[in-house]
């Protein structure tokens, strides 16, 4: 019951762009503050000081794959962003469409579609790919059925995940503000 489909046909490739008449402060994710499955951090900028590769909208469930270098593995799914997240165009934003978001991540992730990235890139000093090979891709999709059972047994992780990240971003602040002062002294242990 498994069929292959293009991934342009179950899921939507950079839908969305800030227009412009767009005139609030963004959270910008660029390509260097994305590793292997994780957005490190994002930047705060107004609109009209950010870097003019801040275009592309995303939301929750989005997966977002670097076209530059894919061999370098740098993509991430978008969970429970906070309002006016902006990725650079140096991303493809993938917007599941028939298929669950963690269904998708896991089938991006995977070794062949890294090989396929790499492969379709072109250019030899900073080889990238375009939205069309993101689009051409054939996935091996299972039954409905099939893909539920996996959702249902997988989405919680991304939630934890999420909050585990969290944790340990407040853990770091935490740190940042106490290690100085016991360096100085000014509180003790």
């Amino acid at each position: 019951g498994w069929t292959n489909i293009t991934l342009a046909e179950i899921s939507k490739i950079n839908a969305n762009s800030i227009s412009s008449s767009f005139d609030e402060d963004i959270q910008y994710i660029d390509i260097s503050s994305v590793s292997t499955k994780s957005i490190d951090h994002t930047t705060e900028y107004q609109i009209k000081e950010a870097p003019g590769r801040a275009k592309r909208m995303v939301t929750h469930g989005d997966i977002i794959w670097s076209c530059v270098r894919p061999n370098r593995k740098s993509y991430a799914v978008i969970w429970k962003p906070e309002e006016n997240t902006i990725a650079s165009t140096g991303f493809s934003v993938i917007t599941p469409i028939d298929v669950s978001t963690s269904f998708l991540y896991q089938a991006l992730g995977t070794e062949q579609f890294i090989a396929y990235l790499t492969n379709r890139a072109t250019g030899a000093a900073y080889p990238a790919v375009k939205s069309i090979d993101f689009k051409e891709y054939d996935i091996s999709l299972p039954p409905k059925l099939l893909i539920d059972k996996f959702d249902a047994q997988t989405k919680d992780y991304l939630d934890v995940i999420w909050n585990l990240k969290q944790q340990n971003q407040k853990l770091k602040e935490a740190r940042d503000i106490l290690l100085p002062r016991l360096m100085m002294g000014i509180i003790e242990v």
